[in-house]
């Protein structure tokens, strides 16, 4: 957030690193290429803050940050969500950048058309 890159197209990966530690995706964490799907990730970490009122990963140093980040653990989003509003945010934020939603399916999906 903040940063964009203009890629030739849908499927360039990008190598660069920036952007806020707490939102950064597990493959930047591991310095591998990335792609939009990085993006998603720090979506689906804005939207866990929004419900949970903090970030889904934090520590007191950016190694142990990573090292959350690459786990994947994070505190259940409230039980005062919908279950598919937690849903959306367990599959934003896979580890596996290419199980995560793409943007055109996210502002497709029935959650998002209400």
């Amino acid at each position: 957030f903040g940063i964009w890159k203009l890629m030739n197209n849908t499927f360039d990966m990008a190598s660069t690193c920036i952007g806020t530690p707490q939102y950064l995706s597990p493959e930047l964490c591991q310095e591998v290429p990335y792609s939009s799907k990085s993006d998603i990730w720090a979506l689906g970490c804005l939207l866990y803050e929004i419900c949970a009122l903090a970030p889904p990963f934090s520590a007191t140093n950016l190694l142990s940050l990573f090292y959350k980040i690459t786990k994947g653990e994070y505190d259940p989003v409230p039980d005062v969500f919908s279950d598919s509003t937690a849903t959306l945010i367990h599959r934003m934020l896979c580890l596996d950048p290419g199980s995560r939603p793409s943007a055109g399916c996210l502002l497709s999906s029935a959650h998002l058309q209400k």
